[in-house]
């Protein structure tokens, strides 16, 4: 057998894979791709023979396989390792003996080390180790028949132009999002074949000259982060053929010339946001027919909003000056339009909220934030039923919430603060997705209690209800928000129907300041507004917040103990409210907080003693309460100031300049508590001391009684014991009137000095 292609078939059981097809000494072809092979082990191979080898998208789970590197891979000409879980360290030599080799793809692999050494590999036209470990600095030279070179997304640095420069025959140069540090002139981009060019995100300067006519016409320009100039480039102009350009984030400050719109009536993706772009945006519906990606956002771009074809599926204008209606969107949402991420957030556009979103059923993410939007949420958002995303924040949205919001069920992200909505929450909250991980309904009007519906949101990340009118208690079942307890792991919030673009969504977000590494795991906040809520608040992090602000509320009771179940919280506030009781004693548990607001409530007792143990804890108010105690020192606390703790006038310690008494006890009673055993023996033992008590006083009443009757009984029955009796008592009260008549006058009757002291006190 010389060629065996098996792609596709699950081979996942197969664990003896290798040494059985090392039998196959003659086979010049093998083709493994996606077989699910399982974790390779170590054999020794002699594929004399062998020229082709794919064993692509597998499970193998191994570094780099030695017997690769000996001379059985002297006639290999191609060989396909992308995305099979290969890892380790790879030496430099590695590919020293492959003479022949045309082909290498180690591509979405975990390899480290140094850039490998090609320098006898004189025939490879396609070298692509995209999404790796590499490190270090390009060798001067490179093969020279190479029409494919992908090195992006690895740790390489240094120059890049004299080792391209050669590179004559190139199709695809991508070298995007690595550390090279360079400047490049026309002179090292002479390549008459180049279709890919990609140097994204790196420290490159195109120093190129506006007269410049490049030999190539390119289908990919990707020049994100590459210092452009401040004028727009004007080679652009000559080429005519792209499907996509990106350059975003070259500090230009420019007009966009009409001529741009008019390039590449197939281009289907465009970024030209983080620069200082100024002016209108023409009317791209007729002129980019194809286009499904347009991001502009962060420019200076004004007026109206620009009408789109039915196939734009991203749509990025925030952080513009468009002002105006949004009826242009309106307009565009005709029947089996593609629309899927819209954000309009951060401009000027006004006027109402139109109903108009009847056909946006295919959209997963909705931003229209910090604009000037009024009236009603319309009704017609019902029929976003594939919705993950919904941002409305700070506009001037009025009324109660409709409720066709409730056919939203794939919801996972809410945020309607700094609004004018009203209405009570309970029978919104009733009803709500239960699918939600943030949700911030702050600044509204909303009134009544919490309901206990709000527990159903197992996967909820933040709560924020503030600033709102509700009222009743904190519900106890807030144990019931498993995320938040650390006992489910955060979920994605990268959209089932939005998966296609998932790497789009992720460069988006790290280019934006996100790591997707943290909690985020693929969460879109693209405005930074949760960020930007912490940090109006006091609360800032370069990490992603767990956790929950009820505060400026008519909250009551007491702050529930199970709240200190919720360990991954990061912050929680509920100040200004009318909070009463005592701090949760096992508040020592929440060991990720980091800021911790209580202030302006009720609650009295101590600070509890373990609340030291918070060794996260950055920012604390306990201010104005009835607090009482000793301040706890240890840990976070020695740090805190006196604002945290003014206005609980019973409060004594550091860093309050009131002193506590030396006999002064600390942290009695709530936070003493005896576990549930001692408890039982303690009321046994109450019990028991009440009966003994009991015993005591009902025999001393029996006694009390039968003498009584004894005596007076006896006075009646025999006259000559009343008649003694009587003449005692007779003879006794003489005794006691003569004694007082004759004795007390001379010891306290007042002298006349006496009388006038007297008078004058008076």
């Amino acid at each position: 057998m010389r060629i065996l292609d098996l792609s596709g078939v699950d081979l996942s059981n197969a664990k003896t894979w290798l040494h059985d097809i090392n039998f196959l000494r003659s086979l010049v072809e093998l083709r493994l791709s996606s077989c699910q092979l399982p974790k390779l082990l170590p054999v020794f191979v002699n594929f004399t023979s062998l020229q082709v080898l794919d064993l692509s998208l597998n499970y193998l789970d191994v570094p780099f396989p030695s017997w690769l590197v000996n001379t059985s891979s002297q006639s290999l000409v191609y060989l396909n390792l992308k995305r099979s879980l290969l890892h380790g360290l790879l030496p430099i030599t590695a590919f020293g003996n492959m003479y022949s080799l045309r082909v290498l793809d180690l591509s979405d692999n975990s390899i480290r080390g140094k850039f490998p050494s090609f320098e006898k590999m004189t025939s490879v036209t396609f070298l692509d180790i995209s999404e790796n470990s590499f490190e270090g600095k390009l060798p001067p030279t490179l093969p020279l028949k190479l029409k494919h070179l992908d090195l992006s997304s690895n740790n390489l640095e240094g120059t890049l132009a004299r080792s391209i420069a050669q590179l004559r025959e190139l199709v695809v140069l991508n070298v995007a999002w690595n550390y090279f540090n360079d400047s490049i002139t026309e002179r090292f981009l002479n390549f008459s074949d180049l279709r890919v060019l990609d140097f994204s995100s790196n420290s490159i300067i195109l120093n190129i000259s506006a007269t410049w006519m490049p030999p190539f016409q390119l289908d990919i320009i990707g020049l994100k982060s590459c210092q452009l100039g401040t004028q727009f480039p004007q080679w652009l102009h000559t080429q005519k053929d792209f499907s996509f350009i990106d350059i975003s984030h070259g500090n230009i400050s420019d007009k966009v010339p009409d001529w741009f719109w008019n390039l590449s009536p197939k281009v289907q993706h465009m970024n030209l946001s983080r620069n200082n772009f100024r002016g209108e945006v023409p009317q791209v519906t007729s002129r980019l027919a194809s286009l499904e990606k347009l991001d502009l956002s962060q420019n200076n771009f004004h007026g109206p909003l620009p009408h789109f074809s039915s196939k734009m599926k991203m749509l990025i204008l925030s952080r513009n000056s468009f002002n105006g209606a949004i009826s242009p969107v309106c307009e565009s949402l005709v029947v089996n339009n593609s629309l899927m991420f819209l954000d309009l957030s951060v401009n000027f556009l006004s006027g109402t909220l139109s109903d108009c979103w009847r056909y946006g059923n295919n959209l997963a993410v909705l931003k229209l934030s910090y604009n000037n939007l009024s009236g009603e949420i319309p009704h017609s958002f019902g029929y976003l039923e594939t919705l993950r995303d919904l941002q409305l924040r700070n506009n001037r949205l009025s009324k109660n919430l409709p409720s066709s919001l409730k056919n939203l069920q794939e919801l996972k992200s809410l945020d309607l603060s700094g609004n004018c909505l009203s209405g009570n929450i309970s029978s919104f909250l009733r009803e709500t997705s239960q699918k939600l991980m943030l949700l911030l309904l702050r600044n509204n009007k909303f009134d009544g209690n919490i309901p206990l519906q709000i527990c159903q949101l197992k996967n909820l990340i933040i709560l924020d209800l503030s600033s709102n009118a509700l009222s009743g208690t904190i519900p106890k079942c807030v144990k019931n928000f498993l995320s938040m307890a650390g006992l489910e792991e955060f979920p994605s919030l990268v959209y089932g129907p939005y998966e296609e673009y998932r790497k789009d969504v992720m460069l988006m977000l790290k280019e934006r300041g996100y790591d997707h590494n943290v909690f985020f795991a693929g969460i879109d906040l693209s405005d930074n507004d949760v960020m930007l809520m912490l940090k109006e608040r006091g609360y800032y992090h370069n990490v992603f917040f767990a956790g929950i602000d009820l505060s400026d509320n008519h909250l009551s009771g007491e702050i529930p103990e199970e709240i200190t179940t919720l360990v991954q919280l990061q912050f929680l506030n509920l100040s200004r409210n009318n909070l009463t009781g005592a701090i949760p004693c096992d508040i020592s548990k929440m060991q990720n907080l980091e800021a911790l607001d209580l202030s302006w409530n009720y609650l009295s007792s101590f600070l509890p003693s373990s609340i030291v143990e918070l060794s996260w804890l950055e920012v604390v108010n306990f201010s104005f309460n009835s607090l009482t105690g000793k301040i706890p020192i240890g840990g976070q606390f020695s740090t805190f100031e006196n604002n945290s703790y003014i206005g609980n006038p019973e409060l004594c310690g550091m860093p309050l300049s009131k002193s506590c008494s030396g006999h002064f006890r600390e942290d009695i009673t709530h936070c003493n508590t005896p576990k549930k055993k001692d408890v039982q023996a303690i009321h046994q033992h109450e019990e028991d001391s009440w009966l003994d008590e009991s015993s005591f006083y009902i025999s001393m009443a029996i006694g009390f009684i039968t003498s009584f009757w004894l005596f007076w009984a006896t006075l009646l029955v025999k006259t000559s014991w009343r008649h003694a009796y009587m003449r005692y008592l007779n003879k006794m009260g003489n005794n006691i009137y003569v004694f007082v008549a004759i004795r007390l006058p001379n010891k306290h009757k007042p002298s006349k000095m006496q009388d006038r002291s007297s008078f004058r006190a008076c």
